[in-house]
C-alpha cells in the first residue's frame, strides 16, 4: 500500500517539466541564414567594393578627432564606406558621391542629435 505522497511524486515525475519543453523548443529553432543579403534589399547607394581614393564627397569637416571617428563608425554600421582624413589637425569625412545624400542625413542626425526624418 502506497502513501499519497508517493503517488504525488510519481505523477510529478511523469509530467514533463515546462523548462525542459522550453529548452527543447529553443534547440529546435532553425538557424538563420548566414547570408542575409539575399533576404533584405540594400539601399541603392551601398557600394560593395569601396575604394578610399574614390571617396571624394566631403560630408563633415572639423577639428574634433573623436567626432570624425564616431561618424566613421556610424556610417560603416549602415553600410556606407568612408575615409577619414587628418588634414593638419582638421578632420574630413568623405564618402562616395553616390552615398553623399544618405551620409549627409546620417551625419546631420548625429551632429544635431535629431531623429531621422
Amino acid at each position: 500500500m502506497g502513501t499519497g505522497l508517493e503517488e504525488t511524486n510519481r505523477s510529478v515525475d511523469a509530467e514533463p517539466d515546462e523548462d525542459d519543453e522550453q529548452a527543447d523548443s529553443k534547440e529546435a529553432l532553425p538557424e538563420p541564414p548566414e547570408d542575409e543579403s539575399s533576404t533584405t534589399s540594400a539601399p541603392d547607394d551601398l557600394v560593395k567594393d569601396f575604394y578610399p581614393e574614390d571617396a571624394t564627397a566631403e560630408v563633415w569637416a572639423g577639428y574634433d578627432e573623436e567626432m570624425a571617428q564616431n561618424l566613421e563608425n556610424c556610417l560603416c554600421e549602415v553600410g556606407i564606406g568612408c575615409e577619414v582624413l587628418d588634414l593638419e589637425g582638421k578632420w574630413s569625412v568623405r564618402v562616395m558621391p553616390e552615398s553623399e545624400a544618405r551620409a549627409q542625413e546620417i551625419v546631420r542626425e548625429i551632429v544635431e542629435g535629431t531623429p531621422p526624418e
